[in-house]
C-alpha cells in the first residue's frame, strides 16, 4: 500500500496543504503557553522596565558585580589604543579628586581624558536606576 498506515478511528488525517497552517498554530499554541508561564514569574518585567529606562547603577550583590566586571573588561578590550592609554580602577590623573571611573583613558597628546563609568542596577528596578544616575551625576 505504498507507505500509507491504516488510522484508527481517534486519528485525524491531515492533508498536505493543511500541513503548514496545523503547524503554524501549533507552534503559536505553544509560543503563547510559553509566554504566558514566563509572565506568572516573579521576576518577569524587571529587564524591559529597566532596560525601557535609564541605565545606571546602585550597590549591587556579588553577581552583579560579576556582571558589572565582564562588561568593563570588554569595553577595555574595545578601546582603540589610537585613543590614549587605558588605566582601570583609578583616580583621575592630574587631579586630587579621590573618585576611581571604571575606566580613564588619557591622550597625553592632546590634553585629553575619557572617563568611563559603568552602571548595572537591576533589582530595584527604576528606583534604583534613578538613584544611579543620580549618583553618576554627583560624580
Amino acid at each position: 500500500m505504498l507507505g500509507y498506515k491504516s488510522l484508527s478511528e481517534d486519528n485525524t488525517i491531515v492533508t498536505p496543504s493543511a500541513k503548514g497552517v496545523l503547524e503554524r498554530t501549533l507552534k503559536a499554541a505553544i509560543h503563547s503557553l510559553y509566554i504566558e508561564a514566563l509572565k506568572h514569574k516573579p521576576d518577569q518585567g524587571k529587564a524591559f522596565e529597566l532596560t525601557t529606562a535609564s541605565r545606571s547603577m546602585e550597590k549591587t550583590p556579588r553577581a552583579w558585580q560579576l556582571c558589572h566586571n565582564a562588561i568593563q573588561s570588554c569595553l577595555v578590550k574595545a578601546i582603540a589604543p589610537r585613543l590614549g592609554e587605558v588605566t582601570v580602577n583609578c583616580t583621575i590623573p592630574g587631579t586630587d579628586s579621590p573618585l576611581r571611573p571604571d575606566g580613564v583613558v588619557t591622550d597625553e597628546a592632546q590634553k585629553k581624558i575619557i572617563l568611563v563609568d559603568i552602571t548595572v542596577p537591576f533589582e530595584n528596578r527604576t528606583p534604583a536606576f534613578r538613584e544611579a544616575r543620580a549618583r553618576k551625576l554627583e560624580k
